[in-house]
């Protein structure tokens, strides 16, 4: 038997997708991190493009971008993002 003691500490839940779709992402907001969980409307099947994004996130630019966020985190755990569009 799976237990998910866990639950009881979660602070807010968040569910994406729209409505009366097969498919949704469930964000469990938990002290100090948040969990994510996606489901997909079949066990067989998976999220269309998903093997694209893989591929991009293997490249050397994807790992010279995540060494600059990791430097701009300064191991913070947040973001301040700032808009750089002309308004």
């Amino acid at each position: 038997m799976i237990t998910f003691g866990w639950l009881a500490d979660t602070l807010r839940v968040r569910v994406y997708g729209p409505a009366g779709a097969a498919f949704s992402a469930w964000e469990l907001e938990l002290p100090g991190m948040r969990y994510t969980l996606t489901l997909s409307p079949e066990r067989r099947r998976g999220f269309s493009g998903e093997g694209a994004v893989l591929d991009d996130l293997a490249t050397d630019e994807a790992e010279n971008d995540a060494d600059v966020v990791g430097m701009l985190l300064n191991f913070e755990p947040e973001l301040d993002v700032v808009d750089t569009h002309d308004s």
